[in-house]
């Protein structure tokens, strides 16, 4: 007699439960900002194709973003403010000069290539975040896949990514183009965090930024994310979300560091 519960077994769900969704694939994106347990949960059953709408939804709204910061600075101004950079300082000024008419004479071709170029980075960002959900969930006895890290990265990033690049959008459009800093707005500009009240220097200004509402949202979903997808405790699930918080913090200190 045929066993007829592996029939809704799907290969990217979790052996013996019930892969059949309860929420749907757009119901999942509103679900996330109201009940994200039950939609960890249902993705835990089968997280693929229905972490593309999230990861595909993020890599546009910041793709819309960097277009529109682009458009409002020009290419003129974004590479005269990248060559006064830590990491540009060793180059002659003549060759400066060279690459800031380089960038003024950029073409339509030219633009796109690097735009998707940016949507292809912020892809590979997912993955790589995914894969550190997934490495780590399996290092605190959890159960999954790839998938279910990717999964993860997508849902956890997707309402503070909207939020933020919405936001940032608005005030891009209402601030007057002396007052935007292209290195301060590659964080959004919608800052929910100490640095709109204290000027710092570069370390503690990366690090106050990090000190955010939509960054300690992010960490609250990525911990649920865990849980949910991966079967493990509370602890270690909020363990692994606030390492991840950290390194996303190296990497901002980092890049104030350079950019200053």
């Amino acid at each position: 007699m045929t066993d007829t519960t592996t029939e809704n077994r799907a290969p990217n769900g979790t052996g013996g439960e019930d892969t059949a969704s309860r929420i749907s694939g757009p119901g999942s994106l509103f679900e996330i900002f109201f009940d994200p347990g039950a939609v960890f949960e249902d993705i835990r059953k089968k997280p693929f194709p229905r972490l593309l709408m999230p990861l595909f939804l993020c890599a546009l709204a910041i793709s819309a973003f960097n277009f529109s910061l682009a458009q409002k600075l020009g290419p003129e101004r974004i590479m005269r403010e990248q060559l006064k950079s830590a990491w540009m300082a060793q180059i002659p000024d003549d060759q400066k000069e060279k690459m800031v008419e380089q960038a003024k004479s950029a073409g339509a071709v030219q633009n796109a290539i690097n735009n998707t170029i940016g949507i292809v980075a912020i892809v590979v960002i997912f993955v790589i975040i995914g894969l550190v959900y997934w490495g780590l969930g399996l290092a605190f006895g959890g159960e999954g896949s790839f998938l279910h890290g990717l999964a993860i990265s997508a849902y956890a990033s997707f309402p503070i990514t909207i939020i933020s690049m919405i936001g940032s959008i608005v005030i891009l459009l209402l601030k007057d183009v002396d007052d935007i800093s292209f290195f301060d707005a590659q964080q959004g500009m919608l800052k929910l965090n100490p640095t709109i009240l204290l000027d710092a220097g570069p370390v503690l200004s990366g690090l106050m930024s990090r000190i955010d509402v939509l960054a300690i949202w992010g960490m609250f979903l990525g911990a649920i994310g865990l849980q949910k997808c991966f079967r493990i405790s509370s602890g270690s699930a909020w363990a692994i979300s606030i390492l991840m918080w950290l390194i996303g913090t190296g990497f901002v200190v980092l890049g104030k560091m350079f950019s200053s």
